[in-house]
């Protein structure tokens, strides 16, 4: 009879368990401010449970990337299945939150995932929370699933132990309150047989529709591929339709590239419209820490003719201009023929995002003398941007002088006419977190202990010197 009692144990099968009731409420979602050039936070789901559909979310996900490729918009990438990964500049996932970074939205790859695990939505929304710098405006979710597993350490819980007592609803929920507070407007994007209801619990009540406004939208729910990529485009025209963003790339002598923020554009419009952004309007238009400068208008419905000039730099001249216009049609963003040549001449329909990238290289000495560049670069353009001392030192013994300045991440700096013979250049500071990972003048490696490098300067030359800094990794 014992044996009966067993054998018909194990036949039975386990008790699915009861979905779970949210008992935490939903804070309000903040409104996404109407602008154009974005810092957005892009969390995936890849649990077991998204198993076919993983393209249809990378797809979705890429497709709205390349909605925003012309705006002047940056992304970040968390994905998500039994815990969270982040995923600096798109590549393959890393535990420590210290490692998520910002990448320019115009030439990035949503990263290919592989499905597994659990759905731990609360690890993932705890990552893009405690990120270093500044908190995205918009963190947009792509889930098929109900959460089923979070952090057993509430709310800073990334790198311990992950549990599931009936709470994994709730903890997500309490992650997304939070993010909310940060200031990010939270959009989840629900893909398959998801729960609505808890999309509304994580989010907010107000469903994404044609007649509704990304701005205070909270959720959508589609369930194919075409839905999104047309809701996507939706949304980036929504925010930037019309737009003109302009971006400044400088060459310097050791052939790298490198944003130039504080470049000046002056911009003639006709007809003129009301400007939106920048604050204030565009005259100038001045390149921000990555190079870029958005603008956008109103009245939106109608075409705007614009002469586009720069103010030259002195040792700079022109190298090349591209520009490219989105439709928001889904094709994404395509090329424009220009004349090489200033003016630059577009036009920027009530349903485009034009976008000109305009690279200047260093040419010659700004003078009868010597010049030397600094150049202060991070491997990946994050929110935070330190300053960071620098010391040129320069001239024989006796007649040595010296200057320091000092540079944010993304800076630079010229020093002009001076005389040939020996130089080194000392980095003096770094802020607590960071570290020095090069210093290199002219081709010659520095002393990365002493923080210096010693290097010579030509006759009428332009010499670049490149200090690269980074983030510590602190956070688990």
């Amino acid at each position: 009879m014992l044996v009966g009692v067993v054998l018909a144990a194990a036949c039975t099968p386990p008790a699915t368990p009861p979905p779970e009731v949210a008992t935490v409420p939903t804070a309000p979602n903040p409104d996404l401010e109407a602008r154009c050039g974005l810092d957005v936070n892009l969390v995936l789901d890849r649990s077991a449970s998204i198993g076919s559909l993983a393209p249809t979310v990378r797809s979705a996900a890429q497709s709205f990337v390349d909605a925003l490729a012309p705006t002047g918009s940056r992304v970040r990438t968390v994905s998500f299945g039994s815990t969270a990964t982040a995923h600096p500049a798109g590549g393959p996932g890393v535990s420590a939150i210290g490692a998520l970074s910002w990448s320019t939205a115009d030439s990035y790859v949503v990263p290919t995932l592989v499905s597994g695990g659990g759905t731990n939505l609360d690890d993932a929304l705890e990552m893009v929370r405690r990120a270093p710098g500044d908190q995205a405006q918009l963190t947009v979710v792509f889930t098929d699933g109900s959460p089923n597993g979070h952090m057993a350490s509430s709310p800073d819980g990334h790198g311990g132990a992950v549990a599931n007592h009936g709470r994994s609803l709730d903890e997500a929920i309490i992650e997304a309150n939070l993010l909310k507070a940060q200031g990010s407007h939270l959009f989840a994007i629900g893909i398959g047989q998801v729960a609505v209801k808890h999309l509304e619990e994580l989010t907010g009540p107000d469903e994404f529709t044609a007649a509704e406004s990304v701005a205070t939208a909270d959720y959508a729910h589609y369930a194919s591929l075409a839905q999104l990529s047309d809701a996507f485009s939706a949304l980036a025209r929504g925010l930037c339709a019309p737009s003109l963003s302009l971006r400044k790339i400088v060459r310097e002598t050791d052939g790298q590239t490198n944003p130039a923020a504080g470049w000046q554009f002056d911009l003639d419009a006709s007809p003129t419209p009301d400007w939106m952004q920048p604050t204030g309007g565009v005259h100038p238009a001045i390149t921000g820490i990555s190079g870029t400068v958005t603008a956008t208008w109103a009245p939106k419905g109608q075409t705007i003719n614009f002469l586009i000039r720069e103010e030259q730099q002195p040792g700079m001249s022109l190298a090349s201009v591209e520009c490219s216009v989105n439709h928001f049609d889904g094709n994404g963003p395509q090329s424009l023929s220009l004349s090489g040549s200033y003016p630059i001449e577009v036009s920027v329909g009530p349903q485009d995002a034009v976008r000109c990238t305009v690279v200047n290289e260093v040419t010659s000495a700004t003078s009868a003398g010597s010049d030397v560049v600094a150049i202060v670069d991070q491997p990946s353009l994050g929110a935070e941007h330190p300053d960071v001392g620098v010391t040129l030192e320069w001239g024989s013994e006796g007649s040595a002088q010296s200057q320091s300045v000092v540079l944010p991440v993304g800076g630079r700096h010229r020093w002009s006419n001076l005389a040939a013979g020996p130089a080194s250049l000392r980095v003096d500071a770094l802020p607590v977190g960071w570290a020095l990972l090069g210093i290199t003048c002219a081709g010659i490696d520095g002393d990365l202990l002493a923080g210096s490098v010693d290097f010579p300067i030509g006759n009428h030359s332009v010499t670049t010197c490149r200090v690269t800094v980074e983030q510590t990794l602190t956070n688990p």
